[in-house]
């Protein structure tokens, strides 16, 4: 519930400042909060998984918020692409 809490307050500010314009305002906070939410637990995954472990040193902290970026980018690009 935190997440996607978490997730929703940039997409409904910037849905509130004019930068989520595309569509109907709630496909678009929609589409950006169900991607944060996704990236954000996919984190939370390769995090608990793969960080620290033995022959995966290159795998910090700043490697897995990458993914997460990547993650929640790709996902929103995708279902904006569907979607919108």
């Amino acid at each position: 519930a935190a997440a996607a809490f978490g997730g929703s307050l940039l997409p409904l500010y910037a849905w509130s400042i004019g930068l989520l314009n595309y569509g109907s305002a709630f496909c678009t906070v929609g589409i950006a909060t169900f991607a944060a939410f996704m990236a954000t637990n996919a984190e939370s995954l390769i995090g608990a998984t793969m960080q620290g472990k033995k022959g995966l040193e290159w795998m910090t902290n700043e490697v897995v918020n990458f993914f997460n970026t990547v993650i929640g980018a790709g996902i929103a690009i995708g279902l904006g692409s569907l979607l919108l």
